[in-house]
């Protein structure tokens, strides 16, 4: 239990939903470094975006996700995406947050989280995945007892389906959200943290990530 974050709850346009306060970690850090790996292209090229997401699913199907904690988080793969907004308007949106004029840095417009983020960072609207049938079974019991289930709100995720740009939201969005599956249980990949870590490095050198060919989810059907 001391490997899991609580939970807050936010309100943000005109929805309440909850959010563990990890994800404030990856809308800032995680994000931050998928911008640098993009070069900071304020168009946020959806080939760069692709592959963004790509390397988000790999560290969620490996050691960062799957493989050591036994959960992949599809609300952490949507706190990066959704972070990689913020980095590119802090200096370079339409208008930015903060200019340079004079020499000195301007505050030009108000910084509020609640315009960044929505219900996909809500792992009761967007589901997490586990690495076996027993994992799941372990918690659907608890669950259970308190009548709970996943998505919480289907109408919410009815609406995140049609908020994503085309191919975002298969790579964000639990099969369970995205209405393409039904099983919680994925298998992890073999993934090292020197394998992320390559991918990260290349990228950073502003070169492609050499193919790797990727499985459709590798899921089971979960005993429900």
């Amino acid at each position: 239990s001391q490997s899991y974050s609580p939970s807050v709850k936010v309100k943000a346009k005109g929805q309440t939903f909850y959010i563990g306060v990890d994800k404030i970690d990856h809308f800032f850090s995680h994000s931050f470094l998928y911008w640098k790996m993009m070069d900071g292209d304020a168009g946020l090229p959806p080939d760069k975006i692709q592959r963004m997401l790509d390397l988000g699913m790999d560290q969620e199907d490996g050691v960062w996700g799957l493989k050591c904690y036994s959960v992949k988080s599809y609300g952490d793969l949507s706190a990066n995406y959704h972070g990689i907004a913020f980095w590119r308007d802090l200096l370079k949106g339409s208008p930015p947050l903060i200019a340079c004029e004079n020499g000195k840095y301007v505050q030009k417009k108000q910084f509020d989280i609640a315009n960044y983020i929505d219900a996909s960072l809500d792992e009761s609207i967007n589901c997490n995945s586990y690495d076996s049938p027993e994992v799941l079974n372990a918690l659907s019991t608890e669950w259970d007892k308190k009548k709970m289930k996943c998505p919480a709100d289907e109408n919410l995720c009815a609406d995140l389906r049609k908020s994503f740009p085309e191919g975002v939201a298969a790579k964000i969005l639990h099969p369970r959200c995205l209405g393409t599956g039904t099983s919680q249980v994925e298998k992890p990949e073999e993934i090292t943290t020197q394998d992320y870590l390559d991918a990260v490095s290349i990228l950073l050198l502003n070169k492609q990530v050499p193919p790797r060919p990727r499985a459709t989810p590798k899921s089971e059907k979960a005993t429900q």
